[in-house]
């Protein structure tokens, strides 16, 4: 039997999903990606982008870039530039940038860094 609490969390869910309108979310059909300007440079990026912690270094550790190539030129293809990563994130930063250069695509990316 569901709880009150799981139906309120399952029904307030839906009815998000169900209120968003997938082109104000830059859905693919060649609409372009919400962006915003970097204050410092006035560069436009896109609002949304793919982090790199586990998924990258899982990937150095199994030596399985394929999968992961194709995501980060989906990315690209599809309008997005930003990739989130860090040097605490194990490998994943060496990962993506081998990939991303060996897609020729390493330009295109918004590389976002931290020290940690």
């Amino acid at each position: 039997m569901i709880t009150r609490r799981d139906w309120l969390k399952l029904t307030a869910s839906v009815g998000a999903a169900l209120a968003m309108d997938s082109c104000a979310l830059g859905a693919p059909g060649g609409q372009d990606l919400l962006a915003r300007a970097i204050p410092s440079s006035g560069e436009r990026i896109p609002m949304i982008g793919l982090g790199g912690a586990n998924t990258f270094s899982a990937a150095a550790r199994n030596d399985d870039v394929e999968r992961l190539s194709e995501v980060l030129r989906t990315l690209v293809a599809n309008g997005g530039s930003v990739l989130d990563t860090a040097p605490g994130y194990g490998a994943s930063e060496e990962v993506a940038g081998r990939i991303a250069q060996d897609l020729d695509i390493a330009d295109e990316i918004f590389w976002a860094t931290k020290l940690n």
